[in-house]
């Protein structure tokens, strides 16, 4: 049985974080100034049997907000120590934020946007409690591995700003470009993944899939069809699991980002 133990921020404040949240009486619970956790992952079958969007309790808002802490922690920590091992600049970090139900973003346009997701304007890694918390329920004891892997997913995203992938997309309405592009992210969160595994453990082949599957469908339940703002910001949109679990392990297995080829 394997753990994240503790993670901490670097001394000149390498996560930065504020709340934003419709549920003003869950602030206190869901404030993560200082976040330390402990993640404890088994692989058992998902849940199929419940409320899509369940109930979200203070001491579940607590928990889902230190599990989604501890594992951004991580991810900037693991990417800036691969930047410096590189020679390379390491990239400003990314803000963490947490919301419930839906957020004002300057990458959602008028609306306001929903469930997990980056925006390169502003650096913000948002994730959404409502929507976690949901997850969570469905995967049951997985539930840790999938909200680390889902904020994997997102990071993955401020990987690809930090590297100026999302640059080739501007003017770009191509459907395989935007595949590539999606690929390249869930390559990268196996690249963390891999980085990581001595903390997060192993991760059954199949896993990824079968969360990305999850979180499309509670996505879907979530939001809707149709909003116009959704497909920019959704990480979940692109349906074609058994592609998002091969370039996945791709990265998890080379710990290599030079292995995550970009969009064409």
């Amino acid at each position: 049985m394997s753990r994240i133990e503790e993670i901490k921020p670097s001394a000149a404040g390498l996560t930065r974080r504020r709340l934003a949240t419709i549920l003003l009486a869950l602030a206190a619970a869901v404030a993560i100034s200082g976040v330390t956790g402990t993640f404890i992952w088994k692989f058992l079958s998902v849940r199929s049997d419940i409320d899509p969007m369940p109930e979200l309790s203070a001491e579940r808002a607590a928990g889902v907000s230190r599990r989604v802490g501890v594992a951004f922690d991580d991810a900037e920590l693991s990417w800036a120590h691969w930047f410096r091992s590189r020679g390379l600049s390491v990239p400003p970090p990314a803000e963490l934020v947490l919301f419930t139900n839906a957020l004002p973003s300057p990458c959602a346009g008028s609306a306001p946007a929903t469930g997990p997701f980056y925006c390169p304007i502003d650096d913000t890694a948002a994730f959404d409690l409502v929507f976690l918390n949901a997850l969570e329920k469905r995967m049951d004891r997985d539930s840790g591995l999938g909200t680390a892997l889902v904020v994997a997913r997102v990071m993955a995203e401020h990987i690809q700003a930090a590297l100026g992938v999302p640059d080739a997309a501007i003017g770009r309405e191509d459907p395989e470009f935007t595949r590539g592009l999606a690929l390249q992210a869930d390559c990268l969160a196996g690249v963390w993944a891999g980085m990581a595994a001595n903390r997060l453990g192993t991760v059954p082949p199949g896993f990824y899939a079968r969360l990305m599957q999850r979180a499309q469908y509670l996505s879907e339940q979530k939001s809707g069809h149709g909003q116009a703002d959704q497909p920019a910001l959704d990480i979940f949109l692109f349906s074609d699991d058994q592609a998002r679990e091969t370039a996945f392990r791709s990265g998890l297995s080379s710990r290599d980002p030079r292995s995550c080829p970009g969009p064409r």
